[in-house]
């Protein structure tokens, strides 16, 4: 017996009390501060106000400058908030989540954020829309479609005819969505990755029962991709972790032991106290993978846990729709 499998629960077991001391020794250390730039009114800028004509895409996002009057700091909990020429707000006293992250309301602090060495996730949060009972009639499985950078910075018809086509039973306002975010990803890798007309956008558009047991991946783990684009336009979407100091002994112990179940590797890279951040319906989720750069970690995420949303008492929709998007340069290795 132990032979065959008393010395793998013998080393899980050991690995999970080595982390967990990481986690409680990570809980009493500082770590670093989280960035969150937010405007004054929560709801903030839909996506849609960037693509209101044509020449949004090319033109760039929007200047952060002109809503100036809609910025502003406050004193609150153990922290104090400071807002900084860039609208950036800075909370130094949320030692919970110690993490680097920011999470916005307005396109144009997307680049500005990921711009920032320390962080590797970036939520764009957006009112979400009620799309229940057009989900239904979405073709249930996975689409895979590609496209250069140029085409979706380009003529918009083009990119609606290459959604449409790819995705025949999306039409209306879901597929407009579609495109913006398309869009908005092609625009940010431009200004974060120098991405040129030729480099591709790797799109995947997954729907499932996801509370019949739908396809999904359980088990914490990071992208090997230079940066990823997520948003549910129905149910919930990806689950992340920020980051802490135990987290990354954790996914070193996960990685080197495949045999390991979903439930126990996610034990060692989650702390038992802890929650997975959730990311809403319709808001922009942006990972940065492990081909960003040696400087920068790739954000650690996972599809959402039933059992764990459960606990919130909400009404999820039973079809969960998720793009995603990948920025794959020219030059990169097959």
């Amino acid at each position: 017996y132990m032979a065959d499998g008393g010395w793998r629960a013998a080393v899980t077991l050991g690995a999970r009390a080595l982390v967990l001391m990481v986690h409680l020794a990570s809980a009493f250390t500082p770590g670093p501060a989280r960035i969150r730039a937010l405007p004054r009114h929560h709801g903030g800028y839909m996506l849609a106000d960037m693509a209101r004509n044509n020449s949004a895409a090319t033109a760039g996002p929007c200047s952060c400058e002109e809503r100036e009057g809609e910025w502003e700091g406050h004193d609150a909990g153990a922290g104090r908030l400071v807002v900084d020429h860039e609208h950036i707000r800075v909370d130094e006293g949320d030692q919970d989540s110690a993490s680097s992250y920011a999470v916005v309301h307005a396109p144009c602090a997307l680049a500005r954020m990921l711009a920032q060495p320390q962080v590797n996730v970036v939520v764009m949060e957006r009112a979400p829309r009620d799309r229940s009972s057009e989900a239904e009639r979405w073709e249930l499985g996975e689409q895979r479609m590609e496209l250069t950078v140029g085409l979706a910075l380009g003529d918009s018809g083009a990119l609606r005819d290459l959604v449409q086509s790819g995705l025949p039973s999306v039409r209306g306002e879901p597929c407009e969505t579609i495109c913006e975010l398309v869009r908005l990803f092609a625009q940010l890798a431009t200004e974060t990755r120098a991405a040129q007309p030729g480099d591709s956008i790797r799109l995947r558009w997954q729907v499932s029962r996801w509370r019949e047991g739908g396809p999904r991946c359980s088990r914490f783990h990071e992208d090997y991709v230079v940066l990823r684009m997520a948003s549910a336009l129905s149910g919930e979407g990806t689950s992340w972790l920020p980051e802490r100091a135990g987290r990354r002994v954790g996914m070193r112990a996960v990685s080197s032991a495949a045999w390991l179940s979903s439930d126990c590797a996610n034990a060692l890279v989650c702390a038992p106290w802890e929650r997975p951040r959730r990311v809403r319906q319709d808001a922009v989720l942006l990972l940065k993978g492990r081909k960003w750069g040696p400087v920068t970690p790739a954000a650690i995420h996972r599809s959402p846990d039933l059992a764990e949303l459960n606990v919130d008492g909400e009404l999820l929709p039973s079809v969960r729709a998720l793009l995603s998007a990948d920025f794959v340069p020219a030059d990169e290795p097959t």
